[in-house]
C-alpha cells in the first residue's frame, strides 16, 4: 500500500500488480447492492481521505500503468482498462510524461508509439526530453491524453495522474522557477 499526498487529502492506493494486457473474458465484478460513486471526487471534511459528492467514502482499487499513455497505443489501453473493470479495478494511475532514463523502454522523447510528442519546443538550446519548453505543449498529445481519460471513465475508472517524474521536474524548475513547474489544485 502506498500512501499519496495531494493537498490535505491523504488517499490509500492498493497497488495490486500489473498483468499482461489481454481482451476481458467476463463481465465487471458487481457486489450486489454497490453503486457507481456520485462523481466528481474530492476530500472528505477531515482531508483524510477520498468521498464522492454524497459524502460516501471512496476506497482506491487500483492499478498503475505508469507508461502506458508513451509505451502503448490507445487500443491497448481500451483493451487494459477492459481487463481492469472485468477485474473490479475503479481506479488507474498514470504518468503524463514517460521518457527515459526513467522508463527503460521508452522512447528517449517522450513520444507515444505513433510519433507524438508531448511539447512543441526546447529550452536552453537542448534537444532531450528533460528539456521540454512546458509552455509549448502539443495539442495532438494532449488530445491523445483525453482519449486515455475517456477511455478509463468508459470503464468506470477513476484518473490519477502523476504529471512528471522527479528527475524531470528538477530540470523543468531549474529552467522556470519552482512556482511556474508547481501543479496547484
Amino acid at each position: 500500500m502506498m500512501l499519496l499526498q495531494s493537498g490535505t487529502a491523504i488517499a490509500a492506493l492498493m497497488v495490486l500488480g500489473s498483468v499482461p494486457i489481454r481482451p476481458a473474458a467476463a463481465a465487471p465484478v458487481r457486489v450486489p447492492g454497490a453503486r457507481s460513486p456520485a462523481y466528481p471526487l474530492k476530500a472528505s471534511a477531515t482531508g483524510r481521505y477520498l468521498v464522492d459528492q454524497n459524502n460516501t467514502p471512496f476506497l482506491i482499487v487500483g492499478d498503475n500503468p505508469h507508461a502506458l499513455l508513451g509505451m502503448g497505443s490507445t487500443a491497448d489501453a481500451e483493451s487494459f482498462f477492459a481487463n481492469r473493470q472485468a477485474h473490479g479495478f475503479n481506479a488507474v494511475w498514470m504518468n503524463l510524461l514517460v521518457a527515459t532514463p526513467s522508463y527503460y523502454d521508452s522512447r528517449d522523447d517522450g513520444s507515444t508509439p505513433d510519433g507524438i510528442r508531448p511539447f512543441t519546443g526546447y529550452i536552453a538550446g537542448r534537444t532531450d526530453s528533460a528539456h521540454y519548453d512546458l509552455t509549448k505543449p502539443n495539442e495532438a498529445y494532449f488530445g491523445r491524453v483525453d482519449e486515455m481519460i475517456t477511455a478509463a471513465a468508459n470503464h468506470g475508472l477513476s484518473f490519477f495522474w502523476i504529471p512528471s517524474i522527479p528527475a524531470a521536474r528538477a530540470h523543468h524548475s531549474a529552467a522556470y522557477g519552482s512556482r511556474r513547474c508547481s501543479i496547484t489544485a
